[in-house]
Order: C-alpha cells, then sequence, then structure tokens
C-alpha cells in the first residue's frame, strides 16, 4: 500500500511538471527552441543627391521695339529766323543780326517782332547804282531800311541793301549805333580826324569808318548817317 502511494505520488509531481511547462526530471535533454534567425533590418543608409549644377544662364535681352515700316517725312530745314536782341545794333556791316544782302522777307521777320510793324513805301531808284531798281523803304521809328534787287530789276528778290538813322543819341534803347561811328562830331572835325573822307562836302556830309555822315548845322538837331550802298545822288 505504502508502495502503490510513492508512485502516485510521483504521478502527481510529474504531471505538475507538464503542467507548468518545466522538464520533467530525469527526462531527456530539452529541445531548445528554434535560434532567432539573424535580423534581417539592415542599416538604413544615408545618401545625399547632391542637385545638378545649374549654369548661369544669361539674361535675355530685350527685344528690340517693332519700328514702323512707314516712312517718315525728311526734316524740313529750319526757318527761324535769328534771335534779335534790343538795342538793335546798326553797323557797317548790316543792322542786328542782318548783314547787307540779307533777303527782305528775314530781315522784316526777324526785326518786326523787337521794333513793330514798320512803315513801308516803295519807290524807283534816285540815280547811279539804285537807279531803275524798284525800292522798298521800311522805317523802325529813326531807322529806315532800303531793300532792293541785285541785278537792279523790279521783278527780282529784294535784299537789305542800306540803312539811314536821322538821330540825336547814339542810342534810344531799341536802335544803336555801332560804337566805330564817330557821332557827334561837327563836319570841320570829321575833316580833321578822317582826312580821306571827302567828295561830299557839297551836300555837308563826310565819309568816315564805311559811313556817310551829316552832321548838323544847329546843335540838338539829328545827325543823318547811312551805311551801304547810298540811293541818293552825290
Amino acid at each position: 500500500m505504502a508502495r502503490r502511494s510513492i508512485v502516485f505520488l510521483a504521478s502527481l509531481v510529474l504531471l505538475h511538471g507538464c503542467a507548468s511547462g518545466a522538464a520533467p526530471s530525469g527526462a531527456g535533454s530539452p529541445v531548445s527552441p528554434p535560434s532567432p534567425t539573424a535580423s534581417t533590418t539592415s542599416t538604413a543608409t544615408i545618401v545625399t543627391v547632391s542637385p545638378p549644377a545649374v549654369t548661369a544662364q544669361p539674361s535675355p535681352t530685350p527685344a528690340a521695339p517693332a519700328t514702323s515700316t512707314t516712312s517718315q517725312p525728311a526734316p524740313t530745314a529750319s526757318t527761324s529766323q535769328p534771335t534779335t536782341a534790343l538795342p538793335i545794333v546798326a553797323s557797317n556791316k548790316g543792322v542786328g543780326a542782318f548783314k547787307f544782302g540779307a533777303a527782305e522777307s528775314a530781315v522784316l521777320a526777324g526785326l518786326t517782332p523787337a521794333l513793330g510793324k514798320p512803315k513801308t513805301r516803295t519807290s524807283a531808284g534816285g540815280c547811279e547804282g539804285a537807279g531803275g531798281s524798284y525800292n522798298l523803304y521800311a522805317t523802325f521809328g529813326s531807322l529806315e531800311l532800303r531793300f532792293a534787287a541785285k541785278d537792279l530789276k523790279a521783278s527780282s528778290p529784294r535784299v537789305l541793301a542800306s540803312w539811314t538813322i536821322r538821330t540825336t543819341k547814339a542810342s534810344d534803347g531799341k536802335i544803336a549805333l555801332a560804337s566805330n561811328v564817330p557821332f557827334g562830331l561837327t563836319l570841320a572835325q570829321l575833316q580833321a580826324k578822317y582826312p580821306g573822307g571827302g567828295g561830299l562836302e557839297h551836300m555837308g556830309a563826310w565819309a568816315a569808318n564805311g559811313y556817310v555822315i551829316i552832321p548838323p548845322e544847329t546843335a540838338g538837331q539829328p545827325t543823318l548817317i547811312t551805311a551801304g550802298d547810298l540811293d541818293w545822288c552825290t
């Protein structure tokens, strides 16, 4: 009986070991669980990818503006007149910006804005060089301009031929005598200072520096001065 109890107890012990998963005592070596396989997780390799080199592109050239194929008219020659500042200077070369020989239309257009509209008259020449020409006289205050055709024909364009001033002073603010005009001298003084200017004594005139001058016989009266071609008989 005691033997049977020992066997029974041994069986219980064996059963208890199986239930707990422990290898029964005296049994063969426990089966080792399969070895874990080598990890398949690979270390991630970070690959840096450099961006492709960018080649600098030249700045785009702006397109040239389209040009019209319509032909443009050629620029016309300027018709502006020389600027005429006051006072207008009368010299043995001409008057103001205009030389002797300048076209009548140009002279009148240039002087009128500064001196006002002139009084005009026409007349045939009196004698010698002016004879047969058809003159235009334009008077601006104390200044009178004479325009005549170079070939003495009435049908030809007129040009500035001479000027005449009757004045008591060298400048009135609008019209002035050039500095080389021997103004303010008596006839006797002119004869003494310019001995080579004779030939017009019978008219009470004297030539000096390219001017013909008739001094007044009475003090305070105007002096007559002319430059250019004479249109009166000598």
